[in-house]
């Protein structure tokens, strides 16, 4: 005869300890899980809480990264589109990705950024900017995450819709 005990034993781990929350992203906004041309691997689209995506064939002017390609943008009805990203605490570098993949003319689409409710950027035109289908990056000042979240904001702004396709947050 065979006698087998289990036991299970449940912890709780203390308010301040983050260790099981991620250190970082790579994100493809609105796409599939792609790799660039220096190997990195970008997720497929996690953290976002609303939105609609769009994609698009056409070669973008600046970068052969297929993250370019796809994007996540806000619908009116929404509200601002955002991205909630469980983080450890502590400090980041976060870089945005965009590119006008659905506008060819200045004015058709301005948006503002805000990131841990600081406003960064407002009425960002990405076509006056850069120009269409022209890969850009914004790094962010150092962002501070102290309550285990990332918070990114893509607020409507005097025309059409927010937009991001890629986040990048790596420790500092």
């Amino acid at each position: 005869t065979t006698t087998t005990t289990s036991t299970t034993t449940t912890t709780t781990p203390d308010d301040d300890d983050d260790s099981s929350l991620p250190t970082g992203y790579r994100i493809n906004c609105g796409g599939p899980s792609v790799t660039d041309s220096d190997g990195l691997v970008w997720q497929a689209d996690v953290g976002f809480d609303n939105g609609a995506t769009f994609a698009t064939n056409t070669a973008i002017i600046n970068s052969d990264n297929p993250m370019y390609q796809s994007e996540r943008f806000g619908i009116e009805v929404e509200g601002n589109l955002k991205y909630n990203l469980p983080l450890a605490n502590g400090e980041y570098t976060v870089v945005l990705h965009l590119a006008e993949i659905a506008f060819s003319s200045t004015n058709s689409r301005k948006f503002d950024i805000t990131v841990q409710s600081v406003s960064l950027v407002t009425e960002l035109d990405l076509v006056a900017e850069v120009g269409t289908l022209t890969a850009t990056t914004f790094a962010l000042p150092t962002v501070v995450v102290d309550e285990g979240l990332l918070r990114l904001r893509f607020k409507f702004g005097s025309a059409n819709s927010p937009k991001i396709n890629g986040i990048v947050v790596l420790p500092k």
